[in-house]
């Protein structure tokens, strides 16, 4: 009897048993497809974001995407109304970047300096950009907000144009004793 009273509570207990499995596999799959995504998202935000950490890496992605001619890299430095306003002169139609600035072609780029950096608040900056060409120089002021942890270009004041005091390829003359 007491044979048949066991193996009755252990078909009566089975079911349970199974659901409880059950239970326990759907769990241990939730968790670890929900930990497999945030390792996913969390790689691909470090990899798309690395150039915005900072302002001044923001700043250089920026002219480095200007000098490749890269539209859709230059654009990804810039958010809000700035942001629309280059999206529109720089249509998908004619998307060079360098036939819509004033300065003319990047190949004439030698360099780029940043100087004066300020931060009036943790989340926004702005610093002095001077871009250096062969026969002139030009300066910016560029105003960086933090959105959403990475740094983007909100605004761009133009300060002008002006010839440099010693043209760049100069030579330098040697000292001599």
């Amino acid at each position: 009897m007491k044979t048949e009273q066991a193996n009755l509570q252990q078909r009566t207990n089975a079911p349970q048993r199974r659901r409880n499995l059950v239970v326990v596999a759907f769990c241990c799959l939730l968790i670890g497809t929900v930990a497999l995504l945030s390792r996913s998202a969390a790689t691909n935000s470090a990899a798309v974001d690395k150039a915005f950490r900072t302002p001044a890496g923001t700043v250089a992605a920026m002219m480095a995407a200007w000098q490749a001619d890269e539209r859709d890299a230059y654009l990804n430095c810039f958010a809000g109304p700035l942001r629309a306003d280059l999206q529109d002169r720089t249509t998908a139609k004619n998307s060079s970047l360098i036939l819509r600035e004033p300065s003319g072609v990047a190949s004439e780029l030698t360099g780029f300096a940043t100087t004066g950096w300020e931060f009036a608040k943790p989340d926004s900056a702005s610093v002095l950009l001077e871009r250096i060409y062969r026969d002139f120089n030009e300066r910016h002021r560029l105003g960086l907000k933090q959105i959403n942890s990475a740094w983007k270009i909100v605004e761009i004041t133009n300060l002008g144009q002006f010839n440099p005091k010693i043209p760049y390829g100069t030579p330098v003359a040697g000292r001599v004793d």
